[in-house]
């Protein structure tokens, strides 16, 4: 019997907003969208706003991500591929003069799917 896969594709996104807050340039959202087998819309999940720090950001971001890879990983997921659709460079960013950062990453994940051989 060969092994039948469903998949489920996560994106994630950074969107940069010019802030209103004084003294802060950008207001930074992350979100992962979760397209599940057999859905016709994605869960979003949003890390909220920072405007406060790069590394705020990308701190939220890690371990927003880990705790979807552990949730997704207790259902059974595994992931197979991660591909960077988007991104931008940022000048001046942890003492780099330029730096690569990612703004969109498609991630693919698959787990095996019982079913009776007819």
């Amino acid at each position: 019997m060969a092994t039948k896969w469903e998949y489920l594709i996560v994106t994630y996104e950074q969107v940069a907003r010019e802030s209103e807050k004084e003294g802060v340039r950008w207001d930074f959202e992350n979100a992962h969208y979760i397209w599940r087998p057999g859905d016709t819309f994605a869960e979003k999940r949003t890390e909220g706003k920072q405007g406060d720090s790069e590394l705020a950001v990308e701190g939220a971001s890690v371990v927003g991500w880990l705790a979807l890879c552990n949730e997704l990983g207790d259902e059974g997921w595994e992931l197979v591929e991660s591909q960077t659709m988007a991104s931008a460079v940022i000048s001046l960013a942890q003492g780099f003069h330029e730096v690569t950062t990612p703004l969109r990453i498609y991630y693919s994940f698959k787990r095996p799917v019982d079913r009776l051989d007819t």
